[in-house]
């Protein structure tokens, strides 16, 4: 199982694309019906890691955003979309 750590920043506009990135997670997950235990045990992650991710309080690593991506049958394009700098 994988933890990462985040990278902190002062950008409030970056802290809110991270949390947006986690609310795009959570509602695909949930769509699926799964339990963040059931995702991160498909995605081979910690579900600790997963709720940090959905909460906005990590920020994952290009690979990890596709591991997430892959394990909710979407891509990370899909996960990104809508999720604007500053908006």
């Amino acid at each position: 199982m994988l933890i990462a750590k985040t990278m902190p920043t002062t950008d409030k506009r970056l802290d809110r694309l991270v949390t947006d990135l986690g609310a795009a997670i959570r509602e695909r997950r949930q769509a699926k019906n799964l339990s963040q235990e059931a995702f991160a045990e498909i995605a081979d992650f910690d579900r600790t890691y997963i709720s940090l991710l959905e909460r906005g309080e990590r920020n994952p690593s290009f690979t990890n955003l596709c591991r997430v991506a892959a394990a909710l049958d979407t891509t990370p394009s899909e996960l990104l979309k809508g999720i604007k700098y500053g908006a």
